[in-house]
């Protein structure tokens, strides 16, 4: 009895630290849903074929564009994987890396005499900051040697151990896996700046000296030399953090934003948590607390604030301090509270799965996630064997050059140093529906366009900026649409594949005339023929069913489409409006308060929710 009874202490002691890896483990092992990836393979693929190459390669737009490859040995290393085990085996060397680091962690704050139930805390909110990274790309190492070098560093300051020093060659691997390299030689300066100020200024007896800590970064700092690239791969880490209009565009370069708290609700409010207690118990515990807690993980969390790609690294960086201080707090406040602080964070954690606004659980399994990249547009474009010049969305750039290149180029893809803000800049305007698009596309010799509905306004509708007379759409799926320019090297795709009056980038059908619905329909028909699961195909034929007046088809087919996207505000109204006209008032209610709460602010909106109020619904 009494031994059953330690074997279940000792288990709900690990509880927290098992909830956090299993956290990870969950929100990790999904399909892959990153654009970026993609050009990250073809860019392994390149280097190794032709080498390290001087300007672009990839795109028509940037030729004569310098293109540094940061991440040239680790595109490599993705490629080969994927050359041999396919798009799950980059999943599995992301999780198994990601994994490392946050076992690196539980083995920091045992180094330390952290209780587990502290570590399980600290680790499981590290976890549900950081999952916005878990991405397969060469960011991922910078999460293993960060935690790494905190390990060693921690080792010679707790016990005097100087294995830090077998970290160089990792360093040299680091120069050439990502451009975080600098937080090699940054961390042991961080820790020598803390061990300077503990021993000559406060004078904490037992502090190491701070010299061997100051020699590793120097020789960190030298091994980052050793790249093709010679002394000028120190400054790239610094130009890009100063490209201006790539942090408007792209939404992990942004700054940390009231936004973030109303999009992300639940990833925003962790990342409050850990910050939270992070700081609030490293200040209660200053006296004793050791320096490097804060010398190391604050220039991250500012560097965070002003970059959202910082807050996952300051995650993994304040884990181990915010450990330390809770569990000295809990020592001193209610030692004998852990089993209830056990349980903290699995009943945490499920909380947040049930919260409607929490975490979203991902679809499990391994590939690649068709719901979210244009898988169907270029594999489209491959079956036709569709070549030239294309104008692309920024995201789904990196794709199509991993499908189809050389035989299409891309207009922009996801290396914002390789464009610069200027050529950002130009692009933006240009997608917003500016004015020069047709002549800029006549005299870049644009063939192809391949578009994202989402990356346009509902005031710049395809339609207007693709005149038919000029272009035909010939595909679109619920990710991409592909666009052909008339010419005789598109006649054949043109003739078999065009639409009639389509436009995918609208949400309601007032731009067709009635003599056009008929030519509507078979197009429709046309797209479900060749992609059934096509959402918004079913949703603009529910859009026709209803201004036909067949509300139970339009009926089916919204139900349909808001079970399979429930945050497409637009289905929700026009589900609202034809329970409406079926005399449903309850769930037309429903339906139209979901609208609403997704953004809708339609005057026709508010307005049925007036009538359905005064109706006493």
């Amino acid at each position: 009895m009494i031994r059953a009874v330690k074997r279940l202490d000792t288990a709900l002691r690990w509880l927290p630290i098992a909830t956090g890896l299993l956290l990870f483990v969950t929100l990790s092992v999904r399909p892959i849903q990153d654009h970026d990836v993609w050009w990250h393979l073809r860019t392994g693929a390149f280097v190794l074929d032709h080498g390290l190459p001087g300007n672009d390669v990839l795109t028509h737009t940037a030729t004569d564009h310098r293109w540094v490859v940061p991440d040239w040995l680790c595109d490599e290393l993705l490629y080969g994987v994927h050359q041999a085990t396919g798009p799950a085996g980059l999943t599995i060397l992301m999780v198994a890396v990601f994994g490392a680091a946050f076992l690196v962690l539980v083995r920091i704050g045992r180094l330390r005499g952290v209780s587990p139930v502290a570590i399980g805390i600290s680790l499981t909110l590290a976890v549900l900051v950081a999952r916005m990274r878990f991405l397969e790309r060469p960011l991922m190492f910078k999460f293993l040697f960060a935690a790494l070098w905190v390990w060693g560093l921690e080792s010679y300051r707790l016990h005097g151990r100087k294995w830090f020093w077998c970290l160089l060659p990792v360093q040299v691997l680091w120069v050439n896996f990502h451009s975080s390299f600098v937080v090699g030689p940054a961390i042991p300066l961080a820790y020598a700046g803390a061990l300077w100020v503990e021993r000559v200024i406060l004078r904490r007896e037992g502090t190491r000296s701070p010299w061997p800590c100051a020699a590793f970064a120097g020789a960190c700092l030298l091994a980052c030399l050793a790249d093709p690239r010679g002394p000028s791969t120190l400054v790239y880490p610094f130009r890009l953090g100063s490209t201006v209009v790539m942090r408007e565009a792209v939404d992990e370069l942004a700054p940390l934003q009231a936004r973030h708290f109303a999009e992300q609700p639940a990833w925003a409010w962790c990342l409050v948590a850990l910050a939270v207690l992070w700081l609030a118990s490293w200040l209660l515990e200053a006296r004793r607390a050791p320096l490097c807690d804060l010398f190391v993980a604050l220039p991250f969390l500012w560097l965070g604030v002003n970059s959202v790609r910082f807050l996952g690294l300051w995650a993994l960086l304040a884990a181990p301090a915010a450990a330390l201080h809770l569990d000295a707090l809990g020592r001193r406040i209610a030692p004998g509270a852990w089993r209830v602080a056990a349980l903290a964070p699995p009943l945490a954690v499920a909380a947040l799965f049930a919260w409607p606004r929490g975490i979203t659980t991902p679809r499990p399994g391994l590939g690649v996630d068709r719901r979210a990249l244009p898988v169907d547009a270029v594999e489209y474009l491959n079956r036709r064997g569709i070549q030239g010049r294309a104008f692309n969305s920024f995201e789904v750039g990196g794709m199509i050059e991993w499908a189809c290149w050389p035989r299409v180029r891309t207009f922009i893809d996801g290396r914002g140093m390789v464009f610069g803000d200027g050529f950002v800049g130009w692009f933006m305007s240009l997608q917003a529906g500016g004015p020069g698009l047709a002549r800029d596309l006549e005299r870049s010799s644009v063939t192809i366009a391949v578009l994202s509905p989402a990356a346009w306004t509902p005031e710049t509708p395809y339609r207007t900026l693709f005149p038919s007379p000029g272009w035909r759409l010939v595909h679109w799926d619920d990710i991409a649409c592909v666009y052909l320019r008339v010419a005789p090297g598109n006649a054949e795709a043109i003739r078999e594949d065009a639409y009639e009056v389509l436009d995918p980038s609208e949400t309601d059908l007032a731009y067709v005339p009635d003599e056009g619905l008929d030519a509507l329909g078979r197009d429709l028909e046309r797209c479900l023929a060749r992609l059934p699961d096509c959402t918004r195909a079913r949703f603009f034929r529910a859009l026709l069913a209803k201004r036909r007046g067949d509300t139970e088809a339009a009926s089916r087919d919204l139900e349909d489409v808001v079970r399979a996207w429930p945050t497409f505000g637009a289905a929700h109204f026009h589900l609202g409006a034809v329970r409406m006209a079926q005399g449903r008032f309850g769930e037309a209610k429903r339906h139209l308060e979901r609208a609403r709460s997704l953004g809708g602010d339609d005057p026709l909106l508010g307005e049925m929710l007036r009538q359905l109020e005064a109706a006493g619904y």
